[in-house]
């Protein structure tokens, strides 16, 4: 059996693809997050002053 050097770099370009994608999709999610957080506070400390 040989080996196909192109379809393993195809495979650790696709397993690389992903793993990039996850980080990524990790790092939008905890911004998002931290900035619905902070925005929701901003409306609670609004109407908690302003009532």
């Amino acid at each position: 059996m040989s080996i196909n050097m192109s379809e393993v770099g195809d495979i650790m370009n696709r397993d690389l693809e992903i793993t990039l994608n996850e980080i990524i999709l990790d790092e939008l999610q905890q911004t998002f997050l931290d900035w619905y957080d902070s925005a929701e506070c901003a409306i609670e400390c609004h109407f908690l002053e302003f009532g």
